[in-house]
C-alpha cells in the first residue's frame, strides 16, 4: 500500500507544481508590460563611480528584478538616478509610478515633485487628495494644494474633490495659516465662489479664513461679493446686510458657528459680556460690563457706494437714559474717524446717532462704545435692535 500511495504523492505534487507555473505564466502575461518597462529602466548605464551610490542602485535592481511592482523600490531608484537618466526613461519611470504607486507614500510624492515640475496641477491635485485620504505629509500637501488653486488650470479639479467632501476639506479650508500670499487668498476666494455659484455646500466656518485675510489686507470687495452670494444660496436677501433686529447674530452665537464680515460683531473685553437671547421670537442683544476699560460693544462693517452721512438708531431698555450717557458710536476709514452725535434722549422711541460729517471710504467699520467718562459699574442692557441707514435718503444700510 506504501508503494502505491508514493507514485500518488508524486503525481500530486507533479500536478500541483504545473499549477503553479501556470499561474505565474497567467500572471507575467498579465502584467508583462509593467514588468519589462521596470526590467528596462534599471539597465546599469550612466552609473555613478560612488561606492555607495553603486551598493543603493545593485540593492534597488535587485529588488525590483524579484518584485517589480515595489513601489517604493522604484521610486527610490527613480530618485538615485534622476541627475542623469534620459527623457525616455524619466516617462518611463513616471508611466510606472503612476500605475503601481498609489499605495506608496514615497512614490506619491515623487509623482506630485516632478508634477510641480512641469506645473501639471491635475496631477498634484488628484495625488495630494490620494496621501491627504491617508492622512500622510498633512501640512506639506495641504500648502501645496493652496499653492496648486492659485492655478486657472486646476479651479475645475479641486473644486470636484471638494464637492465629494473629502477628510481634508475642513483643514483646507479653515487653515488660515496656508494663505501666505495675496495670489493665494484670491485662488481661495475663486474657489469658494465658484462652489457657490455652482451651488455647492459651503459653511460659514470654511469662509471666515479667506474672508478675514481679505478684510486685514484691506480688500473688502471680494469679501462681500462671497458674503452676498452665501446670504443669496442660504434663502436670505443677499442685498440686505443690516441685521437690524440681530437675527442672524443672535442664531449663529446659538449654533456655536463663525460670524462673517458685514455682519454685526459683538465685542470681546474683560469685564464685558455680549449675547443673543431670544424671547417668544424676537432676539435682543444682553449687554453687561462692570464699568472697566473702553471696551466696544458692537461692529459692523457697511459697505458705502458714494461718501455718505448715517443715522444708527438704537432700541435699548429698560435704562434708555443711562444708556445713552455711556455709549459713543464712530464710524472709522483708514486715515478718519467720524464721530456720531445722539439726539437728546427720551423715554419713548429709539435713540439716534447721527454722523457729524460725511464718511468719506466705502467699506467703514461701525464702532458701539463706551465713553472715556464713564464710570459707572454694573451696565446691564437690552438692545432689541439697531438699524443703520442713510441720512439723507432712510435707505438701510
Amino acid at each position: 500500500m506504501a508503494a502505491l500511495a508514493r507514485p500518488s504523492l508524486y503525481i500530486f505534487f507533479a500536478i500541483f507544481f504545473v499549477f503553479l507555473l501556470a499561474i505565474q505564466y497567467r500572471y507575467a502575461q498579465q502584467h508583462f508590460p509593467l514588468i519589462e518597462m521596470q526590467r528596462l529602466l534599471v539597465s546599469p548605464s550612466a552609473m555613478d563611480k560612488s561606492e555607495v551610490r553603486r551598493a543603493a542602485e545593485k540593492d534597488l535592481v535587485k529588488r525590483l528584478y524579484y518584485n517589480p511592482l515595489d513601489q517604493n523600490a522604484l521610486a527610490a531608484y527613480f530618485k538615485l538616478r534622476d541627475p542623469d537618466i534620459s527623457p525616455v526613461t524619466r516617462k518611463r519611470f513616471l508611466v510606472a509610478l503612476n500605475s503601481v504607486g498609489w499605495r506608496s507614500v514615497f512614490a506619491q510624492q515623487t509623482i506630485i515633485s516632478e508634477a510641480v515640475k512641469k506645473a501639471d496641477f491635475k496631477t498634484i491635485v488628484e495625488r495630494s487628495d490620494a496621501l491627504l485620504r491617508r492622512n500622510q505629509a498633512r501640512d506639506e500637501i495641504l500648502q501645496l494644494l493652496s499653492l496648486a488653486e492659485t492655478s486657472d488650470q486646476t479651479s475645475d479639479v479641486l473644486v470636484k474633490r471638494l464637492r465629494s467632501n473629502p477628510p481634508w476639506r475642513k483643514d483646507f479650508f479653515q487653515r488660515a495659516s496656508l494663505l501666505r500670499t495675496d495670489q493665494q487668498v484670491s485662488g481661495r476666494v475663486k474657489t469658494l465662489q465658484t462652489m457657490i455659484d455652482n451651488g455647492y455646500y459651503i459653511t460659514r466656518s470654511e469662509l471666515v479664513p479667506a474672508s478675514n485675510a481679505l478684510i486685514k489686507a484691506g480688500n473688502y470687495q471680494p469679501v462681500l461679493g462671497l458674503v452676498r452670494s452665501y446670504k443669496k444660496v442660504s434663502g436670505n436677501d443677499a442685498q440686505d446686510l443690516s441685521d437690524s433686529k440681530f437675527q442672524t447674530l443672535a442664531s449663529v452665537l446659538e449654533s456655536g458657528d463663525r460670524l462673517l464680515p458685514f455682519e454685526w460683531q459683538p465685542g470681546d473685553s474683560k469685564g464685558l459680556s455680549v449675547r443673543a437671547e431670544n424671547v417668544a421670537g424676537k432676539s435682543s442683544l444682553r449687554v453687561r460690563w462692570n464699568g472697566r476699560g473702553l471696551p466696544i460693544f458692537l461692529t459692523r462693517r457697511l459697505y458705502l457706494q458714494n461718501p455718505s452721512s448715517i443715522k444708527i438708531a438704537l432700541d435699548i431698555r429698560p435704562n434708555k437714559l443711562e444708556a445713552a450717557q455711556v455709549i459713543q458710536i464712530n464710524a472709522t476709514c483708514p486715515g478718519q474717524t467720524v464721530a456720531l452725535e445722539p439726539s437728546t434722549p427720551t423715554n419713548a422711541g429709539s435713540m439716534i446717532w447721527r454722523s457729524r460729517e460725511e464718511i468719506s471710504c466705502n467699506f467703514p467699520l461701525i464702532k458701539i462704545g463706551s465713553k472715556p467718562a464713564f464710570t459707572r459699574r454694573n451696565l446691564d442692557v437690552m438692545i432689541d435692535s439697531a438699524l443703520i441707514s442713510n441720512l439723507d435718503t432712510g435707505a438701510p444700510i
